[in-house]
């Protein structure tokens, strides 16, 4: 089964080269997986006919080019609520509970930052669990060897191979600092975290790239590039694939700071998963036919 494959091959490369997967990967991944986020969780979904949801969800998610930060993410989700379609009491509770992300994020402060950013990676694969397809037992396979391939990591048992990916190059050197961001007191710890952190990246790329695209579109629909351009349109297709070919060579000379570039440009895509995660409490899965399936 290719899937488990890959989950396996993720875990590998997380032991043995993680650098590689926190710095190369979004350069060649990176956009093409925010595409996916527009993709499924917006176009697919019907939204882009509901300008008051967007508005009220994707106004917050302006401040991320501001330097506000994770605190954006209970204004996000509290728009998606405020926008979706349910009875004030059920939307009270929810923004109750957003309410209380907000305060925990603001408490914890940098360590909130970087439960958002972990979280982040986790959210993608919930709402793909959580989609509603035919496809029940593959994921309950891949959540599984997901699970499992986690608990390797912070079980203990790779710490070894971790230890020498880490000081065996100059890039495992960069990324044993990055590691001390995470849990300062804890090193070993910490290098768990940011070795799951990589892993749990390259579960986000699948969601978004392979099976959400495999889950949400009917058997005699184009696949890969042609359904993105037909969803999207040419022209941002052609557009993002040249903006990945560029960051790839600046990566070539500039790895980190090409890698940087992406994050700036892509600061948004985290908040459409959190909202979208608020949209799917709210009212769930609504699977508005996008009108090319008019037909149907």
């Amino acid at each position: 089964m290719l899937d488990a494959a890959l989950v396996l091959g993720a875990l590998l490369l997380t032991l043995i080269t993680p650098f590689a997967l926190m710095a190369i990967l979004p350069l060649i991944f990176g956009i093409p997986h925010v595409l996916g986020d527009l993709r499924h969780l917006i176009v697919r979904r019907g939204l882009l006919s509901r300008p008051g949801l967007l508005l009220l969800a994707g106004l917050p998610i302006t401040g991320a080019y501001l330097g506000i930060g994770p605190l954006l993410t209970a204004p996000v989700m509290a728009g998606a609520v405020l926008g979706g379609r349910a009875d004030w009491l059920r939307k009270l509770l929810l923004l109750l509970c957003i309410g209380l992300i907000g305060y925990g994020i603001y408490r914890l402060g940098t360590l909130g930052s970087l439960i958002f950013l972990q979280a982040h990676n986790l959210v993608a694969l919930l709402l793909w669990s959580l989609w509603q397809s035919a496809s029940h037992k593959r994921k309950v396979i891949l959540i599984t060897l997901i699970t499992l391939a986690s608990l390797v990591i912070f079980s203990g048992l790779a710490d070894g191979l971790l230890g020498q990916s880490f000081a065996s190059t100059v890039q495992g050197k960069v990324f044993g600092d990055i590691a001390s961001w995470f849990f300062q007191d804890n090193l070993r710890f910490s290098e768990r975290l940011a070795a799951f952190f990589c892993f749990a990246q390259m579960m986000h790329y699948l969601v978004w790239l392979k099976w959400f695209p495999q889950d949400d579109q009917d058997s005699d629909e184009p696949r890969h590039f042609m359904a993105f351009s037909r969803d999207l349109g040419a022209p941002l297709v052609q557009f993002s694939l040249m903006a990945t070919l560029g960051l790839a060579i600046w990566g070539s000379v500039d790895t980190w700071e090409a890698r940087a570039l992406y994050l700036k440009l892509a600061a948004f895509h985290g908040y459409i998963e959190y909202a979208a995660l608020a949209l799917l409490a709210t009212e769930g899965w609504q699977n508005i036919t996008p009108k090319f399936n008019s037909k149907k």
